[in-house]
């Protein structure tokens, strides 16, 4: 599930600068700061696995009438 909010993460702060105001540039950085310095540390936290050869995968059951799968993988 890690992989998924790295992904989805920058889609959910680029909707919420979009309802900032217009004038707003500093609290537009900000956020963008804030979501790319949180997908580094989520990114970060699963660096040891990976360099010890490890893969870090998340598997979810996207439409399973059709036997399709939502499949991420970190190596």
């Amino acid at each position: 599930m890690l992989l998924a909010l790295i992904v989805l993460l920058p889609f959910v702060g680029s909707i919420c600068a979009a309802f900032l105001p217009a004038n707003a540039r500093n609290a537009e950085a900000w956020l963008a700061g804030a979501v790319a310095a949180i997908c580094t540390a989520l990114v970060a936290m699963r660096y040891g696995d990976v360099v010890d050869g490890g893969v870090v995968r998340t598997n979810l059951a996207w439409l399973p009438q059709y036997g399709l799968d939502f499949y991420l993988r970190m190596d």
